[in-house]
């Protein structure tokens, strides 16, 4: 849905003075706030009337300036990341005489780093094509068009620890594929662009790296998706992919079970950059006919899209500073007012509660009383509310985030949490079908000797079990948010399984044991 009704009153706010590439205006590709300041990368050869030669440049809100020893950057950065107090950028930065990178340093033509004092390369070895993308997590991340590092493959992308290269899995595969987008969801790396394969899984242009393995999220139809974004509040993942048709947008949300469509509107176009603002989902689109000028910049509230005009040409990066949103891009206007390729934008935080948007998760749809009682993990999504008050359909109720709920009757509830947050109360629901567990009475935690331990751990545990010589059984371990961490398959007779919790996040984990695909017993891992 589209409307062109503004829901929150906008003000535009020019930089001063005018950035300018030689004689004609800048164009502005990418935004990071570092130090305290907006760094700024583009076109840019003069701020105004002074020179300033191939550098970022910052913005603290009323004056530009430069960082010493940052420059020498010809070609295009596409990506900043700060990692072990440096800052390092990723692009194609061919200085178009020596055809070796920043400043002739060798192996910086794809990545380089700062120091703090100077330029520098990374190590002895450099991509063998663009970097599109970095990201810092326990390592730094890098991912773009290279096959290569050196000469050894990593399928464009890779972890940096501050020394050494190390691979994820053997990456990416497939013909000309590239990583567009990286982002951390759910204590994950997520990674998407232009491939159908990773680490030997047909992901669909999109994939999640766990820290040891890869995995591919629920399918859905995306096209070269190239963007992504996390809404914190509601831990919903938003992609965007280059997919637009009469039906359907490229612009959906993953809850972490599901994808849904934000239904963009149509204009033959996907957005360039995507962002949350003050609880919103912002949407910079690229323009392709005159006509569509007035949806450049779009936002989004949760179920309805407005307009955000003003803008007379594209946008390419986005960026949240002191309050307002920063936007970059090919635009020479904004409103009436003159801007060269960048300006600020501030929107006043929305009135109503439409960015609140609560759910009830389980591992399952239909769980068993093999054992007398089924035990049942719910997931909420909203990690910051103030309150949860869960109704689970047979008079029991609870007021913790995620709470495990014993249900001892057959029947079909529907479990209920009402979620409370910054003066907004919202209501969700989802419904769940308990059965008798036929054949599965014996399987009880005295019956097969069922132990979990440490717990609480700060590594890893150890699950011991003793089961009936008969039936396939596994071990499931969830994460804190609900995602499937990781299966073992169990054998008849005695079990001991070492589970890696060791890389999980601190909190509440499942583990669960499932006799022919149906849980029959889950318990409580805390990690410290």
């Amino acid at each position: 849905m589209l409307s062109v009704v503004e829901a929150s009153a906008q003000v535009w706010k020019p930089l001063s003075p005018l950035l300018y590439a030689t004689s004609e205006p800048s164009m502005v590709f990418t935004l990071k706030v570092y130090n305290n300041k907006l760094l700024i990368s583009g076109s840019i050869v003069r701020i105004g009337n002074t020179v300033i030669n191939h550098r970022p440049i910052t913005w603290d809100g009323n004056v530009y300036d430069s960082i010493s020893g940052l420059g020498n950057v010809y070609g295009i950065i596409n990506s900043f990341a700060e990692f072990n107090n440096k800052l390092y950028f990723g692009g194609n930065f061919d200085n178009g005489n020596f055809d070796i990178g920043v400043g002739n340093i060798p192996n910086t033509k794809y990545i380089a780093r700062f120091n703090g004092t100077n330029m520098e390369a990374l190590s002895n070895v450099t991509p063998s094509n663009y970097v599109e993308v970095l990201k810092t997590k326990n390592y730094l991340y890098v991912a773009g068009s290279f096959y290569f590092l050196g000469s050894t493959v990593y399928g464009c992308v890779a972890g940096y620890d501050g020394t050494n290269y190390s691979h994820l899995g053997v990456g990416v595969q497939g013909t000309n594929p590239t990583v567009y987008a990286m982002t951390e969801y759910d204590n994950e790396i997520i990674i998407c662009g232009g491939f159908d394969w990773v680490g030997g899984l047909y992901t669909n242009g999109i994939a999640a790296w766990n820290g040891t393995a890869w995995h591919k999220l629920k399918d859905e139809y995306l096209v070269t998706p190239n963007n992504m974004v996390v809404d914190t509040i509601n831990n919903f993942l938003y992609v965007n992919s280059q997919q637009f048709t009469d039906t359907t947008s490229g612009l959906k949300r993953w809850d972490g079970y599901n994808w849904e469509d934000t239904n963009l509107p149509n204009y033959n176009t996907s957005p360039s950059s995507i962002l949350m603002y003050h609880k919103e989902l912002y949407a910079g689109l690229w323009l392709v006919s005159s006509s569509d000028i007035d949806t450049i910049l779009m936002r989004y509230n949760g179920s309805t899209w407005y307009n955000i005009s003003g803008l007379n040409e594209s946008v390419q990066d986005m960026c949240v500073y002191n309050d307002d949103l920063y936007i970059a891009g090919y635009f020479t206007m904004a409103g009436t007012d003159s801007v060269n390729g960048i300006v600020a934008l501030h929107v006043e935080p929305p009135t109503g509660c439409n960015w609140l948007i609560p759910r009830v998760f389980a591992n399952s749809d239909t769980f068993y009383l093999g054992t007398g009682q089924a035990d049942v993990q719910f997931y909420n999504n909203n990690a910051y509310a103030q309150t949860w008050q869960w109704d689970f359909g047979d008079s029991g109720t609870d007021n913790i985030k995620d709470p495990l709920h014993s249900y001892t009757l057959a029947g079909i509830y529907t479990v209920t949490v009402t979620v409370t947050e910054d003066s907004c109360t919202k209501t969700a629901q989802n419904t769940i079908t308990v059965l008798n567990g036929t054949g599965l009475e014996e399987y009880t935690k005295e019956n097969l000797d069922f132990k979990v331990y440490p717990n609480p751990t700060t590594g890893n545990i150890t699950v011991e079990c003793t089961l009936p010589n008969k039936d396939k059984s596994e071990l499931r371990a969830f994460s804190t948010y609900g995602s499937l961490q990781d299966t073992f398959p169990l054998q008849p007779g005695y079990n001991k399984v070492e589970i890696p919790a060791g890389k999980w996040d601190s909190g509440v984990s499942i583990v669960g044991l499932y006799v022919n695909g149906k849980q029959v017993l889950a318990e409580k891992v805390v990690k410290n």
